[in-house]
């Protein structure tokens, strides 16, 4: 009780001068938060050789930017970046320039930090026409970039000193048997100084290694050669963004491969490389030299002249390795030199934890201590006070029940932690998953949602684009090559489009192979027609799958906020519709949505709502045109032809009503109504004494897709009581780009059980030999378009006569349409085509009309 008492006495006095220091604190810092605040920040221009994204940059001006922050009256910080390694054009400059100059034309820039080569040159050459003339740092710059500084005033800066001098000693130290560095650089002109530098370097320690150049080496051969290399042999990687062959490699994955296809370890000499399969070494840091250029530039705003302030060279890089690549090796890491720096190591919570372990420790053994004294005590006095012996029992008993206690809710305070960890962890698991596309790693359908209604709801003033992509013909590729190469189709897709990717856009996938692209910012329509040929552009280069090159196009849609839309129902609904126009257009191009695309949707609807009840209505009839056997003369039977005669519309045509009929699939009910109604015609006529007469009827690609279609004319041939042998069924070749396989193996069923099969409109479309060998088709129909030029000087004659030959020489009987004159039908005796139908026989015939037409012809 009187230790409790000293302890709350003692405990209210420390409280007492904490309160005393911290008021004393708050007088003093006050008046110099006042003061620093009247003094207005001053303005510091950071520009960047590279892009944001790059880790070596993102590590140089982060850093800057920390020293800058971390001060009082920190400075106002503007970052710039050139992107010279990935648009290294003197247009890029040009644009470069230019922005700087409107951007900072009233911004008064008190000093200018560079990072890497690049921005050191243009700042030099710039910096007093358009910034003032101010004072430069620079980071990043090894002695051939710092050339342009010399007879240069106002200038200082980090010096980056590439010397693989450590690096190479530590490699020995860790293997003393290698006698051969394999030196990783590229043929640019930045990678082959580079290289030539490091060679002389090792060469200068006089160590007897053999220093091998990979960099005629094209990115297959280098990873050949390090997966072969013996033990005596190590790879020293230095900057690399092309093979021989100019091909262009991310280095965080060149590294990566690299590392993973070598026998050896590799080891660097930047440490961005670090994490992508490079050991370790003595590596130069980006985060370093921008401390240090950061503190130079702390120095200059506050009044120090840049030429005094010497050029700093040293202490810029930093001994680390990868644990990861260590343990791969099997190199332990008490073989590293004193004070290296490991990364990646794992977790140990003795080590992590030491100091607060030991305290405890220390704690506990105080504990047992005072609770040895305090029963000895006790045990001196148990005689004299039994019943102080009985209440201390008493008091031990509950000290030991709280004790439990505590120790009980120690656990489940710490289960509870861990619990509200794997709860975090589950709900980022999940937002992913829910936002993102699995298979591209794309922003998904929802995430579009919410970024375009947020877009509407805080920018309702602004301009943006959507752009809705679809694959052309992807099923024909999914279906031909397989679904897991239709995957990776997709995966190469979205990576092609990401590289179109700016500050503007944002990229998403719906699903399947549809795409879409919003481009925000915009103020005139030639930037949305710029962007949508730059896509259109990128889809010209075809795609590497699998050692073999896959040419595909892009059909892009695009409606403009707030012209074609104002929420986001509307504008996808709008860019659907510009799609589709597209694909109708010719399919590789792009349509902007305008008032003539919708009002060619509004009909597109009208049409589509009046052809769901055309059956209901009987608003449907066939009409009939006959087909002559060549050979005997006499009626070989009727094609069936669909007409379509709306009380609302009037007579609608069927080039008008087919197409849309096919993309509802209301193509599939008025198909079947279709083939009932011939099979019935053509059983009328069998019952009425023309036993002979045969009846062809078109199929759509749709009805083909159908799961039961099979079931269905097997069905109504039963219901009519028609032979299958007297009905032929005619497809046109669009089914080449659909599911052949599928469709094959239906109609060769069909076939099996006696029914004709046609091929329409031959010669038109996307049919060839190898093709043609595959379907099981009895007959083949010269499309009208060879027969009309039948007797003119084009090459048309011989091509009809042409596809007759080949036609008989594969066992299958020609039919000719669209034969109008006697001079066709001339032509087409002596080819010994098998049967013709057009005008030159009869048009089209209604079906009350047709028996005395027969009656008429047979007499």
């Amino acid at each position: 009780m009187i230790y409790e008492r000293v302890r709350l006495r003692l405990s209210k006095g420390w409280i007492a001068i904490l309160l005393i220091v911290v008021v004393f604190s708050l007088t003093l810092v006050h008046p110099a938060k006042a003061n620093a605040e009247k003094t207005a920040p001053k303005n510091v221009l950071i520009i960047n050789s590279y892009h944001k994204g790059f880790t070596w940059t993102d590590n140089e001006n982060d850093s800057i930017e920390a020293q800058l922050r971390d001060v009082p009256n920190a400075p106002v910080i503007f970052n710039e970046y050139m992107d010279w390694k990935r648009y290294p054009t003197d247009a890029n400059l040009n644009n470069f320039y230019d922005m700087i100059k409107v951007k900072y034309a009233n911004v008064y820039i008190d000093a200018i930090v560079v990072t890497d080569d690049n921005a050191l040159s243009f700042a030099i050459k710039y910096r007093k026409e358009i910034l003032n003339d101010a004072p430069i740092i620079f980071c990043g710059v090894n002695w051939i970039g710092a050339y342009d500084m010399i007879n240069e005033n106002n200038i200082t800066g980090v010096l980056e000193q590439v010397d693989p001098s450590e690096t190479i000693h530590m490699s020995l130290k860790i293997n003393p048997l290698i006698k051969n560095v394999y030196l990783v650089f590229d043929n640019s002109e930045s990678g082959i100084s580079t290289g030539e530098l490091v060679t002389d370097k090792i060469q200068a320690l006089n160590l007897g290694l053999k220093v091998i150049p990979m960099n005629n080496l094209s990115n297959e051969e280098m990873m050949a050669t390090v997966s072969t290399l013996s033990s005596d042999s190590m790879i020293l990687l230095t900057t690399y963004y092309s093979d021989s062959t100019g091909t262009i490699n991310e280095f965080d994955r060149f590294a990566s491969e690299l590392s993973l296809n070598s026998s050896v370890p590799v080891y660097g000499i930047y440490d961005y490389a670090l994490n992508h399969g490079v050991i370790g070494g003595s590596l130069i840091s980006g985060e370093i030299q921008g401390q240090l250029a950061g503190d130079m530039v702390l120095q200059v705003l506050q009044g120090t002249d840049p030429d005094d302030i010497p050029i700093a060279s040293s202490n810029t890089s930093r001994k680390v390795f990868d644990y990861n690549e260590l343990n791969r090796f099997q190199i332990p890491i008490k073989k590293l030199p004193e004070g290296s720096e490991v990364i990646n190591k794992p977790f140990s919570f003795y080590e992590t934890y030491k100091g607060f372990v030991l305290s405890i420790i220390g704690a506990f053994v105080v504990l047992i201590t005072l609770i040895a004294v305090l029963v000895f005590y006790m045990q001196q006095y148990k005689r004299m006070r039994k019943k102080l012996q009985v209440s201390y029992e008493e008091l031990e008993i509950t000290y030991e029940e709280l004790t439990a206690l505590q120790d009980e809710l120690q656990e489940q305070y710490n289960k509870l932690l861990d619990n509200q960890s794997l709860l975090r962890a589950s709900e980022e698991k999940y937002r992913h998953l829910a936002y993102n596309d699995v298979l591209s790693g794309l922003p998904n359908r929802l995430s579009l949602s919410e970024v375009l209604r947020t877009f509407i709801e805080q920018r309702s003033g602004d301009q943006a684009a959507l752009f809705f992509l679809d694959i052309d013909n992807f099923k024909y590729i999914n279906d031909t090559k397989g679904h897991p190469f239709g995957d990776q189709l997709l995966v190469k897709v979205g990576e092609r489009l990401q590289e179109q990717l700016d500050d503007r856009s944002l990229h998403f996938r719906l699903g399947g192979d549809e795409f879409v692209i919003l481009l925000k910012d915009i103020k005139h329509c030639d930037e949305v027609i710029e962007y949508a040929e730059s896509i259109v552009h990128c889809f010209m280069e075809p795609f590497e799958l699998n050692e073999s090159l896959v040419h595909i196009s892009a059909s892009i849609g695009i409606a403009r906020y707030p012209k074609n839309g104002l929420n986001v129902e509307e504008l996808m609904k709008n860019a659907d519709i510009a799609m589709y126009k597209a694909k109708e257009a010719g399919k590789g191009t792009y349509v902007i949505f305008g008032e003539a695309l919708q009002q060619h949707f509004d009909e597109r609807m009208i049409i589509e709502n009046q052809l769901r009840n055309v059956i209901t209505n009987e608003e449907l009839s066939l009409h009939y045109q006959p087909l002559v056997d060549l050979d005997t003369g006499e009626i070989w039977g009727f094609e069936a032809l669909i007409r379509w005669h709306s009380p609302v519309l009037g007579f609608v045509s069927p080039l008008s009503f087919i197409k849309i009929a096919e993309d509802s699939r209301l193509i599939v009910p008025i198909g079947e109504w279709v083939l009932r109604e011939a099979c019935q015609f053509i059983k009328g006529l069998h019952e009425q004494g023309y036993e002979g007469y045969h009846i062809s009827v078109n199929i759509s690609v749709v009805q083909l897709m159908m799961e039961d279609f099979t079931n269905m004319v097997l069905k109504i041939l039963h219901e009519t009581g028609l032979p299958p042998q007297y009905l032929e069924m005619e497809i046109t070749e669009s089914i080449f780009m659909e599911s052949l396989e599928d469709i094959s193996r239906k109609l060769e069923f069909l076939k099996q059980k006696g029914i004709g099969i046609a091929l329409d409109d031959f010669g038109t479309g996307y049919s060839s030999l190898s093709y043609l060998k595959q379907l099981p088709i009895t007959t083949l129909k010269i499309d009208k378009s060879f027969i009309d030029s039948i007797g003119d000087a084009s090459d048309n004659s011989s091509l009809a006569s042409a596809i007759v030959t080949i036609g008989h020489d594969m066992g299958l009987h020609v039919t000719a349409e669209g034969v109008e004159t006697i001079e066709q039908l001339a032509f087409l005796e002596r080819t010994k085509c098998d049967k013709i139908q057009g005008y030159y026989i009869s048009r089209p015939i209604p079906k009350h009309e047709v028996m005395s037409w027969i009656l008429d012809r047979v007499g």
